[in-house]
């Protein structure tokens, strides 16, 4: 997914979770608390 394409929208949590192989709550919780995750 680029940005640089006109159309392109900003990718979603369940974006990111499906690209990195983890769940969408995983991504909510290290974008909300990034201390919590090692």
């Amino acid at each position: 997914m680029t940005l640089n394409s006109p159309k392109t929208r900003r990718p979603t949590i369940y974006d990111v979770a499906k690209q990195a192989g983890v769940s969408p709550s995983l991504v909510s919780l290290v974008l909300q608390n990034p201390a919590r995750v090692s």
